[in-house]
């Protein structure tokens, strides 16, 4: 949803939750909300500049959740190519790494290179 091109990650952290704050240098923010406890379901705002607040709820579907990404996998590792450029994979593991290293470091802001 929000592409590549991530500037800045910083992770708050407590005992229930995390939250992971993304920066972009066009000024557009994310952020994903990790609790501990309660409930397991996951969701998803997306705040749209023209049509405002979109709720996702994964949980409508009695599919198992990962059952798309297993499919996607399958279908592709016969001819060796994927839907998924490599340069956006490559971005989330660096904004995987950049979280982590933020929350060893009680929140740092980390500059994720490109």
């Amino acid at each position: 949803v929000m592409g590549t091109g991530c500037q800045e990650v910083r992770v708050v952290r407590t005992d229930d939750a995390d939250l992971v704050a993304l920066r972009y240098p066009d000024g557009r923010l994310a952020s994903l909300h990790g609790l501990r406890n309660g409930t397991n379901q996951f969701g998803l705002t997306i705040h749209w500049a023209e049509q405002g607040p979109q709720f996702i709820d994964i949980n409508v579907t009695p599919r198992p959740r990962y059952a798309a990404l297993v499919e996607a996998i399958m279908s592709h590792l016969p001819n060796g190519t994927t839907p998924i450029a490599p340069v956006e994979t490559l971005e989330v593991i660096r904004l995987i790494e950049a979280a982590n290293k933020s929350r060893e470091t009680d929140g740092k802001p980390v500059c994720v290179a490109q």
